[in-house]
């Protein structure tokens, strides 16, 4: 899982690690792309699940799959995640003869993927949904792709978000020439950008559509002032262009523009392990204590887990004191204070508060550990705990370690 970031990205989610594990026991090994992926935990939860218990019924995986596809492009276009017993059994009757069963097994067929894939779950009463929306999306994308009406349909939807993953996985399912060619054949910056990860998850794109995808992404770049396109455009960058992406964010590290350097250097967080070289020339930028106050802006950007799963430990008591400087801005209000339950909480009364300053994220075990040593205290964990939040911790120790980080 650590070995590929498409892999490592899934795997987040309880779910969807559960079911990876159940790939990795069945196959001995795991597909680094996600489309591949997808596959093979579909096939996992439809087919070798039962075979391994004997339960094999009588359609394969292949044609439970095929069932599936229509039943979940269908959900996707009403742009709803559950459908109640009687609809669902009608489209799955609907398409059962075109892989030899019979429209009156619908509940049948039903029964069974509930109870012995998990891939339909019944969330209520008669009420059916996917188990996760990636299987929805990656069944409705496998429908796109062999049903030209469909395909139409997600060429028509591509700049609406919901539709964005099916595109997505269309492309990686076979030829995403059409569907980069129509992205970036429109004016917007989100599209240019969606083309490009299009070109990141093709299984086939044209050697030229691939160079302007890129050179697009570039421009979006350079030329954006929104924080939010710069960061999607250079994540995209960084995961399509290795090296060369990397001396291009490091050169934008050094522009005085706030927004550009923030890019830049979440994008080149999210390049983690696929670029060492690039990400030591961050961590290296990062330390540099000439670079403190630009440091400390962006850094609270990239978030604890994300930071310290990038950073070398020899790096991580730097990331501490930059995580102690990531700071959001509360503004002045008021609130209602005390109860009638308790005497030392009585009155009830209003409370007005001046604006303050309190930490993006939760104290981190790092950063705790970090006050710990240099007060004579005692706080252990193992690493991969770093990143979580520290806990059980007294009220006068956190009042002492807000004094202790200068924050208070």
């Amino acid at each position: 899982i650590r070995k590929s970031d498409a892999i490592r990205r899934l795997a987040v989610n309880p779910l969807l690690l559960s079911i990876i594990a159940l790939v990795h026991r069945y196959r001995a090994r795991l597909p680094e792309r996600r489309v591949e992926l997808y596959a093979e935990c579909v096939d996992v939860l439809l087919g070798h699940w039962d075979e391994a218990k004997g339960l094999a019924g009588r359609l394969t995986a292949a044609q439970k799959r095929a069932v599936l596809q229509p039943v979940a492009f269908e959900l996707h276009a009403r742009r709803a995640r559950e459908l109640p017993r009687p609809e669902l059994e009608r489209l799955l009757a609907a398409h059962l003869p075109a892989v030899g069963g019979q429209a009156t097994e619908a509940a049948t067929f039903l029964a069974e993927v509930r109870d012995r894939s998990g891939l339909l779950l019944e969330v209520g009463p008669d009420v059916f949904t996917f188990s996760h929306l990636t299987f929805q999306e990656y069944l409705a994308a496998l429908h796109a792709n062999e049903r030209e009406p469909a395909r139409a349909a997600v060429l028509e939807n591509v700049e609406d978000r919901w539709w964005q993953e099916v595109a997505l996985l269309s492309a990686g399912l076979g030829d995403a020439d059409p569907l980069v060619e129509a992205l970036l054949a429109r004016a917007d910056d989100a599209s240019r950008i969606l083309a490009g990860q299009c070109a990141l998850e093709a299984a086939k794109l044209a050697p030229e559509l691939r160079a302007r995808a890129t050179a697009e992404l570039e421009a979006v770049f350079r030329r954006s002032t929104d924080p939010a396109t710069l960061l999607r455009a250079g994540e995209v960058l960084a995961r399509a262009a290795g090296t060369n992406a990397a001396e291009f964010f490091l050169l934008l590290l050094e522009e005085a523009e706030p927004v550009r350097v923030r890019a830049a250097a979440l994008a080149l967080v999210e390049m983690g392990r696929a670029d060492t070289a690039a990400f030591t020339a961050l961590v290296q930028k990062l330390a540099d204590r000439r670079a403190w106050a630009l440091a400390s802006r962006f850094m609270g950007e990239i978030g604890p887990a994300n930071l310290l799963a990038a950073l070398p430990e020899a790096a991580w008591e730097e990331a501490a004191r930059l995580l102690d400087l990531a700071l959001v801005r509360v503004p002045p209000g008021e609130f209602t204070m005390g109860s009638d339950d308790y005497d030392d909480e009585k009155p009830i009364h209003r409370v007005t508060l001046p604006e303050y300053f309190i930490g993006k994220y939760p104290v981190t075990n790092l950063q705790y550990a970090r006050f710990a040593r240099a007060t004579g205290k005692k706080h252990e964990f193992p690493p991969e705990e770093a990143a979580h939040p520290v806990v059980n911790v007294s009220w006068h120790g956190t009042r002492a370690y807000a004094e202790w980080v200068g924050m208070r």
